[in-house]
């Protein structure tokens, strides 16, 4: 079976599908429009705002966006895959190949990925993935290394602790407070940092 066999089937099937839900959706749409200008109203006499031009307004612009919708419910199957082929067509004029399908697409991608993966190996900076992937981890492990010696050495070789950090996270010398914020000494992070 084919891509453009699968997409045959999803054809046939949304066309069967859009003709037996194109009823019930144009009722439930009709509902849900009928509510929607009864809100509106009931909003507009509320408010006070019974004047005409107003109320004019807010029932063209339901009248327009109503007919739109109204417009993709009994047409837009056809009018999606109308843009579909279009895009087809204007891809195939572009590129000058025949015929553009699901399987031709398929077909294309796989030729460039296969021309791609058989491409020497020496035309670029890495000779294979594999040792692309490998030197990537070693680096990530010496930068990962390198930024927990500098945390464990600022201020002089003082080794980082939780300890050593009030509660709002920062390191100042001389105004450490405990967990609870009292400020006195002997509780927990009131300790000033000897050097």
């Amino acid at each position: 079976m084919t891509f453009n066999d699968i997409a045959t089937q999803f054809y046939n099937a949304g066309s069967t599908y859009s003709t037996s839900i194109q009823p019930y959706a144009i009722k439930l749409f009709f509902a849900l429009l009928l509510i929607d200008i009864l809100v509106t109203c009931i909003q507009f006499v509320a408010d006070g705002q019974l004047d005409a031009p107003h109320f004019l307004g807010r029932m063209i612009r339901h009248a327009l966006s109503g007919g739109f919708v109204y417009l993709m419910i009994v047409n837009g199957f056809s009018w999606m895959n109308g843009v579909i082929a279009s895009f087809s067509a204007i891809g195939a004029a572009v590129t000058g190949l025949p015929a553009l399908n699901p399987q031709t697409v398929l077909q294309i991608g796989t030729s460039m990925a296969s021309t791609i993966f058989n491409s020497p190996g020496n035309a670029s900076m890495m000779t294979n993935f594999e040792q692309a992937i490998v030197q990537s981890v070693v680096a990530f492990m010496s930068y990962y290394r390198k930024l927990w010696i500098r945390c464990g050495d600022e201020k002089g070789g003082v080794p980082f602790r939780v300890g050593h950090a009030n509660p709002g996270g920062s390191r100042v010398e001389g105004d450490a407070t405990d967990a609870e914020g009292s400020g006195q000494r002997g509780g927990k992070g009131s300790r000033r940092a000897t050097f």
